[in-house]
């Protein structure tokens, strides 16, 4: 298998809090986000026909929250169903709990 090159990218401040928020709100670190933002751009026709829709997206970042405790994915997950206005207000109340106490003990982690 091939070495990954490395790839550098300087990014003016509102750049950067645009890939922040891509990356908040997709629960990605930002090399993934660049990665993810490089891949959709330079989709084929026939690829974007292959995208998950809206419940796929849904279910992954339901799942990222359960498993490995992702803020961000909990705060996806929790901002859908506020939209959709079938959030059970117990779930709720669970997970911003959840959220609450893990945005605490992540110690000012920041991504690079």
């Amino acid at each position: 298998m091939p070495t990954p090159e490395r790839v550098t990218i300087r990014l003016g401040p509102a750049l950067l809090r645009r890939l922040d928020a891509f990356a908040r709100l997709r629960a990605l670190t930002r090399a993934e986000a660049v990665r993810v933002a490089l891949l959709e751009a330079t989709m084929t026709p026939v690829e974007r026909q292959r995208l998950p829709d809206r419940d796929e997206i849904l279910h992954l970042a339901s799942d990222k929250a359960r498993t490995i405790g992702s803020v961000p994915a909990m705060r996806l997950v929790l901002q859908e169903l506020r939209r959709d206005g079938s959030e059970p207000k117990r779930s709720r109340s669970a997970i911003d709990e959840l959220a609450a106490r893990r945005g605490r003990g992540a110690g000012g982690r920041r991504e690079r």
